[in-house]
C-alpha cells in the first residue's frame, strides 16, 4: 500500500465517510447546549500538610446535557476519548462559560494567579468520566489566552 492510499484509509471509517462519528458528535455537542455543573481549582495536599492550588481547574457536565446518551457515549467511546474531541469540548464550554472561570479565578492572589499562569502552559485538556458526569482538567494559562484573544477583538 502506497503512503496515498495509507493516509486515505486512516482517514475513513469502515462507511467509508471521512471523521463522520466525529461530526455527529460535535453536532449532538453543539445542539445540546452543555452547562457546567461544578468548577474549581485543583488542589493538593503538601508533606507539611498544606493545601495548595495547583493552577488547574477542573469542571465537570453531565453526558445527557452534552448531548451523548449512555448509548451513543458506548458506541463512540474511542473517539469522544481523542485529543481532538476533548480539546474541542473542553476549550468549547470554558469559551462559552469564560465569566464563570474569571469568577473563579478572581478568588486567587494576584501574585499566586500570576505564579500559576507563569509555572505552565497549557496543552490540553484532562477528562474522566463516572457514569454521567464528564470532568475535565485544565491549565489556568488557556483562561488567559482566551481572554487576550477576547480583548485583542474588541474595537478600541
Amino acid at each position: 500500500m502506497n503512503q496515498e492510499q495509507t493516509n486515505e484509509k486512516l482517514s475513513q471509517n469502515k462507511n467509508g465517510d471521512k471523521c463522520s462519528h466525529c461530526r455527529e458528535m460535535t453536532v449532538k455537542f453543539i445542539q445540546a447546549r452543555p452547562q457546567i455543573r461544578s468548577i474549581s481549582f485543583v488542589e493538593v495536599q503538601t508533606s507539611e500538610g498544606d493545601v495548595i492550588r495547583t493552577g488547574d481547574i477542573t469542571f465537570s457536565v453531565f453526558l445527557d446535557d452534552m448531548g451523548f446518551d449512555k448509548a451513543t457515549y458506548l458506541r463512540y467511546e474511542k473517539e469522544f476519548f481523542s485529543h481532538f474531541m476533548i480539546n474541542f469540548f473542553g476549550e468549547f464550554l470554558v469559551r462559552e462559560n469564560v465569566g464563570k472561570f474569571v469568577e473563579l479565578s478572581s478568588t486567587v492572589d494576584a501574585q499566586d494567579f500570576i505564579q500559576a499562569i507563569s509555572s505552565q502552559i497549557h496543552k490540553k485538556f484532562g477528562i474522566t468520566v463516572k457514569g454521567n458526569v464528564s470532568t475535565f482538567t485544565f491549565h489556568i494559562s488557556l483562561l488567559t489566552k482566551i481572554l487576550t484573544e477576547d480583548l485583542r477583538s474588541l474595537d478600541w
